[in-house]
């Protein structure tokens, strides 16, 4: 995962890449790479320039939905913000030369199409302190086609007149979550004589004698007691689960809190904590074809 440095890291990483590349040809070696929004990129200067303008943010679909690996046995992270960064790429000639200009375009997109994946060094050198190059997943660069009516807007935006461009995706940054993983509460003691519960075939739990409080608090929010007395016993369904889940729950606490109170968790129980959760949350629509009504005696 990445600070909110990570960003700013692929901007930097950008430049630096088509600084060196560009200025190691003898007839660009005055090329400046520039980041700053197209009205104000060129100003004074006259020679050879590169603009990076980030000029949208976007979720990773992909990533989106990604559950994350727990951070110890038994905890659950949340989930990164991960994003899609788009850059336009403008390039403007020495002396406002067009025809140097496109050479300069064939040069820089030359560069970024050999550097389809930012190498970790080259992110670490790019902006001190940031921690991009460490994350799970490489920063993939990729040309995205927009069409003229697209450019018009963006351009249009910033009242300057149309410069030759590009726009360039670099995904995916994973910006790491602030929250604190979730953990279940702790296990003091199993039960009576600290011998927990038995889990059954059936998808109940039967505890002998009276349950410790914090085992029964605990089987309390994943499942529905059944019977009380002499034994406890409670019965795990996806309605039960369903209030788990819906108070941010994942299946790995589900079953680490299982675990914690019983010997052993049958497979059709583990079954149907994972497939509760999967199933949880989706509306499924179609088409009636047929219906029936009910009417009282008072409606006539």
């Amino acid at each position: 995962m990445s600070s909110d440095q990570a960003i700013a890291a692929v901007s930097a990483t950008l430049r630096n890449l088509l600084t060196i590349s560009l200025t190691a040809d003898p007839a660009l070696v005055d090329t400046g790479v520039t980041v700053q929004p197209p009205d104000k990129a060129r100003g004074a200067n006259t020679a050879n320039q590169v603009n990076l303008f980030l000029y949208h943010a976007n979720l990773n679909a992909a990533w989106r939905n990604q559950d994350m690996p727990p951070v110890k046995p038994g905890e659950a992270g949340f989930p990164p913000l991960p994003l899609n960064l788009y850059y336009l790429v403008t390039v403007y000639g020495r002396n406002d030369d067009d025809v140097f200009a496109h050479r300069l375009l064939g040069a820089a997109m030359r560069t970024l199409h050999d550097h389809a994946v930012l190498g970790a060094e080259e992110i670490k050198s790019a902006l001190p302190g940031n921690d991009l190059f460490a994350q799970v997943e490489r920063v993939r660069l990729s040309w995205q086609p927009l069409s003229m009516d697209d450019f018009s807007k963006l351009w249009t935006t910033f009242q300057t007149p149309y410069r030759v461009s590009a726009s360039l995706e670099a995904a995916v940054v994973l910006l790491e979550s602030r929250r604190s993983a979730r953990a279940p509460l702790p296990v003091l003691t199993r039960g009576p004589a600290d011998q927990g519960v038995r889990a059954q075939a059936d998808l109940t739990l039967v505890c002998t004698g009276r349950p410790a409080q914090d085992m029964q608090r605990a089987l309390d929010r994943i499942a529905t007691v059944e019977q009380s007395g002499q034994a406890t016993v409670w019965r795990i369904s996806e309605q039960s689960l369903a209030t788990a889940y819906d108070e941010g729950d994942t299946p790995e606490q589900v079953l680490a809190v299982l675990e914690a109170h019983a010997a052993k968790v049958p497979q059709a129980m583990a079954y149907l904590v994972k497939d509760a959760h999967r199933r949880h949350g989706k509306v499924r629509v179609g088409t009636a074809t047929s219906y029936e009504e009910a009417k009282t005696i008072a409606d006539g």
